[in-house]
């Protein structure tokens, strides 16, 4: 037996029922990633209805038994971007991976039967209208036609094959073993090195943290966009709940570094690290690095995931990458087409004038 049913009232997903569910499904999925977990969906969607208009297309299948449950939401943009409706995952530009959570064994059968009834209803439904689909950060590919092979990896290493972290640390390139440990040396120095997890007790620490986090990051990547509230909602909903990872390396009593992380089941997911410039000489992040993946073989070894991106200072620690697909879609009606052409022009009036 198969049938799809689409959610698209926040009240019902943000019923008890409904969310016990959810966690049940994700208990039962062998392999499940933290961004589909209720709690960063919900921060997610929250702090996106504050100031955009997005609506709810959660699509939750069963197929021969299993359930599998896809968190997608209608985009409806502004003037600014010619008022185009787009389906994206929950998430998108904020999570790294967007795969369904699949009750049960995730084989390729059952995810092209469900992409294809997920497709299906999507292009059928009269009440689901959309200019265009715009999905990426999928571990597998779900289909053929709209599917295609990202740029983007995403690198790892699995602790599992080693004893402890002394047996780990000694296997990676003698070079960044003897600078990491130079840098402790270095920063030993000048005063006491301190490295700091944030319990789930101590969530108001974390919110307190914030605001000189987030200015880090600012003079880091001063062009990325930062969603008006996202970080505080994902710390002050996050830590408590134990999915939230968040650390600091202290040099004396300053932070240094700051790590906005995960830990769910057995992986780590290594998100947003910021430092201070000032301290740029000590390689803070590489140390803080060194930290996390100690902390990562006190609680239990898994795999240490880099998440979206090939940076050089990924290479030196990861044992292996993982690809990602995604899929996008357009509607062939005249109005998509129209609103497609129009966004095309302002995007480019946007880069003229940057270039300016």
């Amino acid at each position: 037996m198969s049938g799809l049913t689409v959610y698209r009232s926040w009240d019902e997903i943000n019923a008890p029922s409904f969310v016990n569910d959810w966690l049940h499904w994700l208990d039962c999925d062998p392999d499940p990633h933290v961004f589909y977990h209720p709690v960063l969906v919900r921060s997610w969607c929250d702090t996106y209805r504050s100031f955009q208009d997005v609506s709810p297309l959660f699509c939750v299948a069963e197929i021969d038994g299993i359930t599998v449950f896809l968190p997608l939401v209608i985009w409806r943009r502004s003037w600014k971007n010619a008022f185009l409706r787009m389906i994206v995952p929950v998430g998108f530009a904020e999570f790294d991976y967007h795969d369904p959570v699949v009750a049960g064994p995730r084989n390729a059968s059952i995810m092209k039967r469900f992409w294809a009834m997920v497709e299906r209803e999507l292009s059928g439904n009269p009440k689901i209208r959309y200019d265009t689909i715009d999905t990426s950060g999928w571990r597998f590919a779900y289909g053929e036609d709209g599917w295609e092979k990202s740029e983007d990896v995403c690198p790892f290493v699995d602790l599992n094959p080693y004893a402890d972290f002394a047996d780990y640390f000694s296997k990676i390139s003698k070079s960044l073993r003897q600078d990491i440990g130079r840098q402790k040396r270095r920063m030993a120095e000048a005063g006491e090195l301190r490295f700091r997890v944030i319990t789930a007790a101590e969530g108001a620490d974390a919110l307190g943290m914030l605001p000189r986090f987030l200015e880090m990051h600012v003079k880091r990547w001063p062009n990325a966009f930062r969603a008006p509230g996202f970080h505080e909602a994902v710390l002050r909903n996050g830590v408590p709940a134990g999915i939230v990872h968040f650390s600091t390396l202290q040099l004396g009593s300053e932070p240094i570094s700051w790590h906005l992380g995960f830990r769910y089941r057995n992986r780590y997911y290594y998100y947003l690290p910021v430092f201070l410039e000032q301290y740029a000489a000590y390689s803070p992040s590489k140390v803080h690095l060194s930290y996390l993946k100690e902390d990562c073989f006190a609680h239990g070894k898994g795999i240490f995931d880099y998440l979206r991106g090939a940076e050089s200072y990924k290479s030196g620690w990861a044992s292996d990458v993982a690809p990602l697909y995604e899929f996008r879609k357009e509607s062939a009606s005249l109005q998509a087409l129209l609103k497609r052409g129009a966004f095309e022009g302002i995007q480019a009036l946007k880069r003229l004038h940057a270039g300016n």
